[in-house]
C-alpha cells in the first residue's frame, strides 16, 4: 500500500514538473514574422498594420513588449535609418503599449504622437492622436473580454468569439454594406486552441517582393507552429484586388528557423504565380539573420545576409531598401568582393528601474 502510495506522489510530482517546464518553454511568435520578416516594427507606419489597427487583435500575447519579442521591463524601443527618420513605441512597466512617435524629419518638428488609454482595470478604451477624440471604441462583456471594436477599421466594426477558457478563437469583420460580407471576409481572423494566429484574411499583403504592388493584392495565410509556440511555416494566397488582372493568384511559401531565444535566424520563401491558371515559378530565396544583443537578451543589432543569387532579384529587394533608407548598403554589397551583401536594422532599447526588493 505504501509503495503504491509512494508511486502515486512521485507520478503527481513528475506531472507537476511537465506542467513546470511545459510552462516556461512557452515562446510568442514576434508579430513581424506574421507580416515581414525584414519589419521588426511590423511596419507600424503604414496605416494597415499601425498599431491602433492590429495591435488589439493579439489578445492572446502576454503583452504589447512580448508581441515584439522583447524580453525584461523594456521602456521604449526606437527604430531609426528608416523611411520614417525616427519611430518609437513606449511601454508601461506591465509591457502595454501606451505611446508612439513617428517623425518625418531629422529634428522631429513633423510628426506624429499616438496614445493608447487604458481603464483602471488595464482594458483598452481608445487611441488618441494629437487633436481629437479617439475614432475608435471599445466594447467588453462582464468578464472584461473584448467583445466588439469599431472606428478606424476598414470595415464598420469587428466582432470577439472565445474558448471556453477564455483564449481568443475568433475575429470576424463585418462591412459597411452587410451584403458585401458574404461574399469576402476581409479582415476575418481565426486562432487555435493554443491561441496562436491560424488563418488570417487581410485586407492588403504585406509581402516585400511585391514591392509598390502590395496594395492591390488581398491576402489569406495560414500558419502552422512547432510545440514550443513558434510558427514555423506560412503559406500565402495572393488575390488581386480587381479581377482584370493576369494574375490569377500568387502562391507564396514560407518557413522559419529560431535561435535559442526565438529569434529567427533563417528565412526561405518562395512563390509561384498562376497566369490563367498556368503556374510560373518566381523567387527562391534563403535569408540569413545574425544579432548582437543587450544584457537583456534583446537584439540591438539584426544584420540580414541576403543569398547569393540576390541580384536577380535585385529589384524586389531594391524596392524595400528604398522604402527603409538602405540603398546604399545594398549596393554597397554589390561592390564587395567575396563577401555577401547584408542589410542591417538597429534598434535602441530603455528599461523601467526593477522594483526595489
Amino acid at each position: 500500500m505504501k509503495q503504491i502510495l509512494f508511486i502515486c506522489t512521485l507520478l503527481g510530482l513528475l506531472s507537476s514538473c511537465t506542467r513546470v517546464l511545459l510552462h516556461e518553454e512557452k515562446k510568442y511568435t514576434p508579430l513581424c514574422l506574421y507580416y515581414n520578416p525584414f519589419e521588426p516594427s511590423v511596419g507600424l507606419t503604414d496605416s494597415q498594420y499601425s498599431p491602433e489597427k492590429d495591435y488589439p487583435n493579439y489578445l492572446n500575447y502576454p503583452n504589447d513588449c512580448v508581441k515584439h519579442g522583447l524580453r525584461g521591463l523594456a521602456a521604449s524601443v526606437s527604430y531609426t535609418g528608416r523611411g520614417i527618420v525616427y519611430y518609437e513605441m513606449s511601454f508601461d512597466k506591465e509591457g502595454k503599449l501606451v505611446h508612439t512617435v513617428s517623425s518625418f524629419d531629422a529634428a522631429r518638428k513633423f510628426a506624429e504622437f499616438r496614445n493608447f488609454k487604458y481603464d483602471s482595470t488595464g482594458k483598452l478604451e481608445g487611441v488618441y492622436r494629437q487633436y481629437g477624440p479617439s475614432r475608435q471604441k471599445f466594447e467588453y462583456d462582464a468578464s472584461g473580454k473584448l467583445v466588439r471594436r469599431e472606428g478606424g477599421l476598414s470595415y464598420a466594426y469587428q466582432t470577439y468569439t472565445y474558448y471556453n477558457d477564455g483564449t481568443l478563437k475568433e475575429i470576424t469583420p463585418h462591412m459597411f454594406n452587410d451584403h458585401y460580407l458574404n461574399h469576402d471576409f476581409y479582415g476575418k481572423m481565426e486562432f487555435n486552441e493554443s491561441g496562436e494566429l491560424a488563418k488570417a484574411d487581410f485586407v492588403t499583403t504585406s509581402n516585400p517582393f511585391f514591392g509598390n504592388g502590395k496594395s492591390r493584392f488581398r491576402s489569406v495565410c495560414t500558419f502552422s507552429y512547432a510545440g514550443n509556440g513558434l510558427c514555423m511555416q506560412k503559406n500565402e494566397m495572393a488575390y488581386p484586388k480587381k479581377k482584370d488582372s493576369d494574375i490569377d493568384s500568387i502562391f507564396c511559401h514560407n518557413t522559419y528557423a529560431y535561435n535559442d531565444k526565438g529569434d529567427v535566424i533563417r528565412w526561405d520563401y518562395s512563390d509561384t504565380v498562376y497566369e490563367h491558371s498556368t503556374p510560373k515559378d518566381g523567387n527562391n530565396l534563403t535569408f540569413q539573420f545574425e544579432y548582437t544583443y543587450d544584457r537583456h537578451d534583446n537584439w540591438i543589432t539584426m544584420k540580414i545576409i541576403l543569398p547569393d543569387c540576390y541580384i536577380g532579384n535585385r529589384n524586389a529587394l531594391a524596392d524595400f531598401a528604398r522604402e527603409h533608407d538602405m540603398l546604399g548598403q545594398l549596393f554597397l554589397g554589390e561592390k564587395q568582393q567575396n563577401k555577401p551583401a547584408t542589410i542591417t536594422i538597429e534598434r535602441q532599447i530603455n528599461y523601467h528601474a526593477l522594483p526595489a526588493s
